[in-house]
């Protein structure tokens, strides 16, 4: 279309893939197939919304410093509050991205991204040592091991 180059046209629900040949067609198919994949893997916002709500409400309003270091007091509002935390950890691909929308000191996200490979080599002693109780484990590692599944950490 004169100097603009569509690869793809999205719709309510549908998308329009647009190559030049097959091959690249099929390549298109292959990666916008990839994604949803990993998209379907990762928890809804909604979900992960809930979730971090009820730790909030069971354990205080600074809980999840333990996971996302000291911007997350007072129930994340440093971070923009719970619903931006939500979206941000079931849209971003990466903990980087994750790291980059809320703006996270790199400390922070090297806390992170250490709770996330505890979660992913099985130390649960890690996230014991953090403070996170018997009880919370399942749930905490549970979620965690959703996003690590989806490629968050790569």
């Amino acid at each position: 279309m004169g100097d603009i180059k569509v690869n793809c046209l999205l719709y309510a629900d549908d998308a329009v893939l647009i190559a030049p040949s097959e091959a690249e067609l099929q390549a298109l198919v292959t990666c916008m197939k990839e994604e949803c994949e990993i998209k379907a893997k990762r928890p809804p916002v909604e979900e992960t919304a809930s979730f971090l709500q009820s730790l909030l409400a069971s354990h205080g309003p600074n809980y999840l410093e333990k996971l996302f270091g000291s911007k997350a007091r007072d129930a994340l509002e440093p971070l923009g509050g719970v619903e931006k935390v939500a979206i941000a950890l079931s849209e971003s691909q990466t903990i980087e991205d994750f790291g980059a929308a809320l703006h996270l000191m790199r400390s922070d996200l090297e806390h992170l991204r250490s709770v996330f490979m505890a979660v992913e080599n099985g130390d649960l002693g890690m996230l014991k040592s953090l403070g996170i109780k018997d009880s919370e484990l399942g749930d905490v590692k549970f979620f965690l091991e959703k996003l690590v599944n989806t490629g968050f950490l790569d």
